[in-house]
């Protein structure tokens, strides 16, 4: 969460044309959800952090990501280095430090492996640096793109590369300041793949916004905003693989509700653009509770006032929540995906509320778009990486500390795998 009038926020959302040069996969699950098995998450195994030792002591985690030998790897918010961790947690020291030079950084944004190389992306200094998996520095790409208002609408900016791919090519897609989106300024944004040097190859999405997709409160108009996530929100969910394959999962709920033959979907779509597989899925729509969205307000008011240091323009708390309050997207039934992650060997997370149990779980489907695997999440885990026997993601104290931790996935009893 930030408070700029400037910032620049990138958010994907759904509404685009399907381009077929060559035929795609377009099916709907029919499947029984009471027949895919169950797993649980044991654990933590591995516990990494601590507020009294320095070489355990770390910020807000960003991202994570394994290597081939199962070391780990992390970024960090405002911490220009990369930690490295044995797969039993112990501490192997950093990568990088502040600075513009070779293996060097100003903001890590993302990370991942290429076979047995890693590399790390700097938005801030629009390049990604690439590693041995003992954190040797090998080189590094810088595809320069201006920042500069797009031809086609000013409140835009043109695509900037986001993250690098595993053949040398780029996925990059436009942005926008939240506060423009919010008041439908800004509408929509492409999603494009990029060749080394940062040049237009393919426009692959271009999605489309509703200005509920951002909460943003005026602190001190018009120089000062909050940004809050929409909780209820039903933007669509996106992701990209190494091969610059892009994931979206479409939750868009209708005004009028979900309805009872409500469906979301799941599309992949390759570098040129073209839909490879489109599978829909049915679901049971839920309407959150009254008593569910005032406490979910609360503490989310709570969290952003606090984080973002609204107190200093003057506003109080109260006031404050009501503003949220007041500008929260409540869809008459909730959306049926609340988070959406890429797993390392191809799967794909679907974080669902499931109407039977009661509970939230991951559905995970594979790369054919089949369910095959319910993965029940323990405590307030928040799972950054996926394989298919582990897990690793972070768990925070009553304080805020973050922690670091691994979970096995195993089957419940009586389950197959």
């Amino acid at each position: 969460m930030t408070v700029a009038a400037t910032a620049v926020l990138m958010i994907p959302v759904f509404g685009f044309g399907l381009a077929f040069s060559t035929p795609p996969r377009l099916q709907t699950w029919h499947g029984d959800s009471d027949s895919i098995p169950t797993f649980h998450l044991r654990g933590p195994t591995v516990r990494i952090g601590s507020v009294g030792d320095s070489a355990y002591a770390f910020g807000t985690v960003v991202a994570v990501t394994e290597g081939p030998n199962g070391d780990l790897f992390s970024i960090h918010r405002n911490e220009p280095a990369v930690h490295r961790w044995t797969p039993d947690g112990k501490a192997m020291g950093t990568i990088g430090r502040r600075g513009r030079g070779p293996g060097e950084f100003l903001l890590p944004s993302g990370l991942g492996f290429f076979g047995d190389t890693l590399w790390v992306m700097d938005v801030a200094a629009q390049r990604a640096s690439y590693f041995g998996a003992d954190g040797t520095f090998l080189h590094s790409a810088e595809p320069r793109v201006a920042v500069a208002p797009s031809p086609t609408n000013p409140a835009a900016l043109v695509p900037h590369p986001e993250r690098p791919l595993r053949d040398g090519r780029w996925f990059g897609r436009g942005s926008g300041r939240a506060v423009d989106l919010a008041s439908g300024r800004l509408s929509s944004v492409p999603f494009v793949s990029m060749d080394s040097t940062g040049a237009l190859l393919d426009t692959m999405w271009v999605q489309h916004y509703k200005p509920y997709d951002v909460l943003v409160v005026p602190v001190e108009p018009p120089q000062h905003y909050a940004y809050v996530s929409q909780p209820f929100g039903d933007r669509p969910l996106t992701g990209i693989d190494a091969d610059g394959m892009l994931l979206v999962v479409g939750r868009r709920v209708a005004k009028s509700g979900a309805g009872p033959n409500a469906h979301f979907s799941v599309t992949r779509v390759d570098e040129r653009g073209d839909t490879i597989l489109h599978v829909s899925y049915p679901y049971q729509p839920l309407g959150p509770t009254r008593q569910w969205v005032r406490s979910v307000t609360a503490t989310m008011a709570r969290q952003a006032y606090d984080a973002q240091q609204i107190a200093r323009w003057g506003q109080t708390e109260s006031q404050f929540e009501k503003d949220v309050a007041d500008r929260l997207f409540v869809p008459p039934s909730l959306p049926p995906v609340r988070r959406f992650l890429l797993g390392a060997d191809g799967s794909v997370w679907l974080m669902r509320f499931d109407p039977v149990d009661q509970r939230q779980a991951w559905w995970l489907i594979d790369t054919e778009g089949r369910p095959w695997r319910w993965v029940v999440p323990s405590g307030n885990l928040r799972i950054l990486w996926a394989g298919r026997d582990h897990v690793w993601g972070v768990v925070a104290d009553p304080l805020g500390v973050n922690y670091i931790v691994r979970y096995e996935i195993e089957p419940d009893m009586g389950e197959g795998s």
